[in-house]
């Protein structure tokens, strides 16, 4: 059997995030050029961002929210206590991780915006 292309495409992957407070994983979807299509279309539907794409002041948490349901499908190695078990992911729990550590917040959203930017650049973006 040989390569399909159509199914070598990755539809999610890990990504490590190390902060101060320590390390964790996400699990981001893939994202295309039409995830970022509809994902903006909703967030400028919901007043969220700007008609620049900026996000509306006051509406950064609501907004990470949204990233957080789009884009991130779980996470692994989060614990309340050192010697406490993983906790389940919630979307609202890492928008608590995200407006801490502006280094989990900057790592988490320009690798999304990266993934769907490289389609774009590579000629498979929205015309």
């Amino acid at each position: 059997m040989g390569l399909i292309l159509e199914d070598a495409q990755p539809q999610q992957r890990w990504l490590k995030v190390v902060i101060p407070a320590g390390e964790f994983e996400v699990l981001l979807k893939h994202v295309t050029p039409e995830d970022g299509e509809k994902f903006s279309r909703r967030m400028a539907h919901l007043g969220l961002v700007k008609q620049n794409g900026e996000p509306t002041p006051g509406k950064n948490a609501d907004y990470l929210l949204e990233v957080a349901k789009a884009y991130v499908l779980d996470w692994r190695g989060v614990r309340e206590t050192h010697d406490g078990p993983e906790i389940p992911y919630k979307p609202e729990a890492l928008v608590g991780v995200m407006r801490q550590s502006i280094a989990a917040l900057t790592l988490i959203t320009e690798t999304i915006m990266r993934e769907e930017a490289f389609f774009v650049r590579n000629g498979d973006g929205p015309s």
